[in-house]
């Protein structure tokens, strides 16, 4: 299916203090990583796994650090990833009870998976979308780096192009590929993002 049901909302709970996660396959298997907090009584940690970005299941629980000084760094293996691609986000559970989420990355088998097109084909097949207009969309955008952002965007159609009319996460201006989305008419198509923002970026993991 081509649509992505993507929540963003899970943001809302992000502790500030978690330092970025990283997922990325190695001989089909999915290496997860990240540190521990400072200053924080942390009874333990659940690495959860999602198809979509949106339903998570737990898959392993890690016991927190015992030294609220000292900053552990965590390395943990899914043995049993998803074929193509995955996505992860780890939940912190305090003494005190209080749960925080980190960031949600995105793993991406790069063995199995096949481009969509090429970015730089600048694709104007917009059949069907002709006076388009779209409103808090949330959509994975590629850019010619291969770099994948997770955001909320608002997006016309004007001069047989797709443009950005709003980005709710800072973004550089250019051309991006939309490779999920919960608009799947726009699944697939380039979209030109002007640069504006309102928040600072999520950034997908995908190495």
């Amino acid at each position: 299916m081509k649509t992505f049901s993507l929540l963003l909302i899970h943001l809302l709970f992000i502790n500030s203090l978690f330092s970025e996660i990283k997922a990325s396959y190695n001989n089909n298997v999915v290496g997860i990583s990240w540190a521990n907090p400072l200053h924080i009584d942390i009874d333990y940690f659940v690495i959860e796994k999602s198809k979509n970005g949106n339903k998570f299941n737990e898959i392993m629980k890690i016991n927190g650090s015992e030294n609220l000084n000292t900053s552990m760094a965590y390395y943990e293996i899914d043995n049993n990833p998803f074929n193509k691609k995955g996505y992860y986000r780890v939940k912190q559970v305090d003494i005190n009870g209080e749960i925080y989420y980190s960031n949600i990355v995105l793993a991406h088998n790069m063995e199995n998976i096949k481009p969509i097109f090429n970015l730089f084909s600048k694709s104007h097949n917009l059949k069907g979308l002709k006076n388009y207009k779209g409103k808090d969309i949330l959509v994975v955008l590629q850019n010619s780096k291969q770099e994948e952002f997770i955001a909320r965007v608002n997006i016309i159609e004007e001069g047989r192009k797709l443009i950005t009319t709003f980005v709710n996460v800072r973004l550089p201006a250019g051309n991006y590929l939309i490779t999920a989305t919960s608009d799947d008419k726009v699944y697939g198509k380039n979209v030109d993002v002007n640069g504006s923002y309102t928040n600072a970026a999520y950034t997908l993991s995908t190495k």
